[in-house]
């Protein structure tokens, strides 16, 4: 019998226009950053494989519009989705704001049981925070979703927000996780300077 060393997921990137969604997933694909990338259109695809204690672990990520006109679209790729990255933008209050809405429509279709993982976006921007840090984990661990401040210029936080939900998504989603898997993942810390 061959031994089942792989882990697939399928996780959405959501979230209101502009926050820098797209951006993210340049950073982490290609440690890219583009000043005035394009809004997306319907939905963008990108693959991310990490190896976690011993397994392969291959999330494919749906980078989805954000605005409002696109808004409808959203349960087509939300469908059969283990985990969503819910992005705001830390200079825009609003889009915080709407974050809750974002995550109740996935839910809905996905049910209770996915990994949420809130991107607090433009952490670099110092001077233009609208939404502090400490607010944004504060309520993001009272619903207890990971929490992580990026970057898309910078690249601070970006990859490890793609292993801290990696990891979590093995752990809870995983039918075949190794019993010897129990033990804390060893990935490579990232720390944000955000």
């Amino acid at each position: 019998m061959i031994k089942d060393d792989n882990f697939h997921c399928r996780v959405v990137v959501i979230g209101d226009s502009s926050v820098g969604k797209t951006s993210i997933l340049n950073q982490l694909i290609d440690h890219t950053f583009k000043p005035h990338e394009q809004s997306t259109i319907g939905a963008n695809y990108q693959l991310f494989v990490q190896e976690i204690n011993g397994v392969k672990v291959e999330v494919q990520i749906w980078d989805t519009a954000g605005q409002e006109k696109f808004k409808a679209l959203g349960p087509i790729y939300f469908r059969n989705s283990q985990g969503a990255i819910a992005v705001y933008d830390s200079t825009n209050r609003a889009s915080f704001e709407n974050l809750e809405s974002w995550i109740d429509s996935f839910v809905e279709i996905v049910g209770n049981n996915s990994v949420i993982a809130i991107a607090a976006n433009k952490c670099d921007l110092f001077t233009e925070i609208q939404v502090s840090n400490e607010e944004g984990q504060s309520w993001a661990e009272s619903n207890h979703y990971i929490f992580q401040p990026t970057s898309a210029k910078t690249g601070d936080g970006v990859k490890e927000l793609f292993l801290r939900l990696a990891e979590k998504l093995l752990k809870e989603q995983s039918p075949k996780v190794n019993q010897n898997a129990h033990a804390r993942p060893r990935i490579q810390e990232e720390t944000c300077s955000c």
